[in-house]
């Protein structure tokens, strides 16, 4: 992807699980030729605290209700995401960041919630679209005490669900395709390998 190096430094200083959840969702994308930009990963209290003054004490608008302490992204367990685009445009190529993406945040949180995320759009009170988080089931309380989402079930279910998408995409090349998708199909064959090799 054309961002793997901001996205991999702002990766590393999430959660342990939360990497994994990102890393997953990134994987997932993949298959759906889409493709974002980290924007906001973990937070320190200072940050969070000049971000909450903005439109208040400082100029710009409102975008957030939270102060230090009370954003999932003080505990690493959050993101924020713009899509690259435009969509259609192979991985490699793209290059514009796509803030008003129309459609785009609802079709990337849709992925996001399917492997557990929770999306910030879905909020009533003030929807964030660009907003992703993994609590697990956490509270902000439980997170406060030191409590974080397990980074073995994390990775158990990243590698069961690229052990199922392996076993497609194998399946799909006993048949007999054309020769760019025989070779797109060859490509994420070994991508997904390699990704298990890790585990």
């Amino acid at each position: 992807m054309t961002y793997d190096d901001k996205n991999d430094a702002a990766i590393s200083k999430l959660d342990p699980a939360m990497q994994h959840k990102v890393r997953h969702l990134l994987d997932r994308l993949v298959l759906v030729a889409e493709d974002i930009l980290l924007t906001r990963g973990l937070a320190t209290n200072e940050e969070q605290n000049d971000l909450y003054a903005q439109g208040r004490t400082k100029p710009g608008a409102i975008v957030t209700n939270a102060k230090a302490g009370q954003s999932v992204h003080n505990y690493g367990c959050a993101i924020d995401f713009v899509p690259v685009g435009p969509l259609g445009v192979p991985l490699d190529k793209r290059y514009k960041l796509e803030w008003a993406a129309l459609g785009r945040y609802e079709s990337i949180a849709a992925i996001a919630k399917e492997i557990g995320f929770e999306w910030g759009g879905d909020w009533t009170s003030f929807p964030d679209k660009p907003h992703l988080q993994y609590v697990d089931g956490l509270s902000l309380t439980d997170l406060k005490n030191g409590k974080r989402p397990s980074e073995a079930k994390a990775k158990r279910e990243r590698r069961k669900d690229s052990e199922e998408k392996l076993r497609i995409a194998e399946m799909a090349q006993k048949r007999k395709l054309n020769p760019d998708r025989q070779k797109r199909l060859t490509a994420f064959v070994n991508r997904m390998k390699r990704l298990l090799e890790r585990f």
